[in-house]
């Protein structure tokens, strides 16, 4: 088995180099929107890989509102600041610059 977790697609397309017959690629690192590699069909097909992506949110998503719903899971350590909608772009900007973890920005008062 080989697990990308670069996101890059030249280290992408050279990891099937080293996949085995019937071996399974697993693609974890996010690549740019619009990456392309090149990969022959009939390779996957005779060397009968197996290619899985691994977009998490299709299943973590739910569960994770449950958890939080219900006080399953503690995330006030997480939250460095809390700010007004209205202060979005200082936020943003603040997040960039490493000057915090997680921002909650609240709607409203």
């Amino acid at each position: 088995m080989i697990v990308d977790a670069t996101g890059i697609p030249a280290v992408i397309e050279k990891a099937f180099a080293h996949l085995k017959a019937r071996g399974q690629f697993l693609q974890f690192g996010v690549t740019p929107m619009d990456a392309k590699i090149s990969i022959s069909p009939y390779d996957i097909f005779r060397n009968d890989w197996q290619i899985v992506g691994s977009f998490a949110l299709c299943y973590t998503t739910l569960p994770a509102i449950r958890w939080l719903e219900t006080n399953t899971i503690d995330v006030e350590p997480l939250i460095s600041h809390r700010l007004p909608l209205s202060d979005f772009e200082s936020g943003f900007d603040s997040f960039l610059a490493g000057d915090t973890l997680k921002v909650h920005l609240t709607i409203g008062d």
